[in-house]
């Protein structure tokens, strides 16, 4: 779920699952969106799905999929 849109930084702050496969439990991180994607897909309040690359020490946002466009719906 997306907490808040930092457009200016390109970064969203997200509070994401656990991910088994790294044995890291559920989280709030913030995330840098790829250039290769429109920060204006990215609105507070939606659910969704998405992939991230460790790039250095920030974890870059590289596909996403919207779920649900915010939690009412």
């Amino acid at each position: 779920i997306i907490n808040s849109v930092m457009a200016g930084h390109r970064m969203v702050n997200i509070s994401r699952e656990a991910i088994e496969k790294w044995q890291r439990p559920a989280a709030t991180l913030d995330f840098l969106v790829d250039d290769v994607l429109s920060i204006d897909g990215f609105k507070q309040d939606a659910q969704i799905d998405f992939t991230f690359e460790i790039r250095g020490d920030d974890f870059v946002i590289t596909e996403f999929v919207v779920l649900k466009k915010t939690l009412q719906e």
